[in-house]
């Protein structure tokens, strides 16, 4: 009977540990705004996609920077889609009117766990990553669970994109 238990207990632990094996969230944000906090410097603004995200990440995050949200800051207004998907560049370009022009480099937190495999959110993850891939260079790119969060330099200034 103890041989059993041991079995089932063990068996039970090992199930336990599968399930919940990253010990986080999906999004992570504790451990983003840990990250973030830790690897930051002055006048390196943090753009968040998109403004759930940013919402999360603000609960935790007490930085020296400003969250940015893209495509636009929640209004609690009225719900709509179309205000959490990004159906430009303009838009992006648009967020980093923003920024001070003193700025060299950015950070961008991304979700990779829930919204990237929403096909509502498809065209506006394939629009960033087309950004970030024609006008930054990424010096940092770490994961987390469910989460990535990179640092960029531009290829341009700003007022050139």
């Amino acid at each position: 009977m103890s041989i059993g238990f041991s079995v089932l207990l063990a068996l039970n632990i090992v199930c336990l540990g599968i399930n919940y094996y990253p010990l986080a969230k999906t999004g992570d944000s504790m451990r983003v705004a840990s990250y973030l906090m830790v690897n930051e410097a002055i006048n390196q603004p943090i753009l968040v996609f998109n403004s759930e995200v940013e919402m999360v990440l603000s609960h935790y995050y007490d930085g020296v920077n400003s969250l940015i949200p893209l495509p636009q800051k929640e209004d609690f207004q009225s719900f709509s889609m179309e205000d959490l998907t990004l159906r430009s560049e303009q838009q992006i370009v648009a967020a980093l009117g923003a920024i001070s022009d003193s700025t060299d480099q950015i950070w961008l937190v991304t979700d990779n766990g829930v919204l990237a495999k929403l096909p509502t959110y498809e065209e506006s993850y394939q629009i960033l990553e087309t950004f970030v891939r024609d006008h930054y260079r990424v010096e940092i790119d770490q994961a987390f669970y469910g989460a990535r969060v990179r640092l960029m330099h531009p290829f341009l200034p700003l007022e050139e994109f």
